[in-house]
């Protein structure tokens, strides 16, 4: 059993293929050239994520975890989240912005230019 073992568990689907919002594959990857430098930096399909709501003191914040089941790794990651609400929209946060109010991108907003004219 592995240090973190029990964090599969989390996850609904079995696997990658059996999970209908997971549209892309190994072959989407391939798309994009890596250096070697930044395989460290790189999400693959195969990791899962954890996020965390996390208060010190008076500050709150999310943080977001990266599970690499190939390599039994569990680390923080620090850039951004997206986040997916009841609304049409996603939101895309900044991590290292702290008391953020609004997000910094809103992906999928209606565009107002494409509304019927009466």
């Amino acid at each position: 059993m592995s240090i973190f073992g029990n964090v599969k568990g989390l996850m609904y689907y079995v696997s990658n293929e059996e999970d209908p919002y997971i549209t892309f594959n190994d072959e989407f990857l391939n798309v994009f050239k890596w250096d070697d430098e930044s395989d460290d930096d790189r999400i693959l399909a195969t990791d899962s994520f954890l996020v965390a709501a996390k208060t010190e003191d008076e500050i709150s914040q999310l943080e977001i975890y990266v599970y690499e089941e190939s390599q039994d790794n569990l680390y923080v990651h620090h850039d951004i989240v997206a986040v997916g609400t009841f609304e049409p929209e996603i939101e895309i946060w900044d991590l290292d912005v702290s008391d953020s109010m609004y997000p910094d991108a809103i992906l999928g907003s209606p565009n107002k230019e494409h509304k019927k004219k009466k």
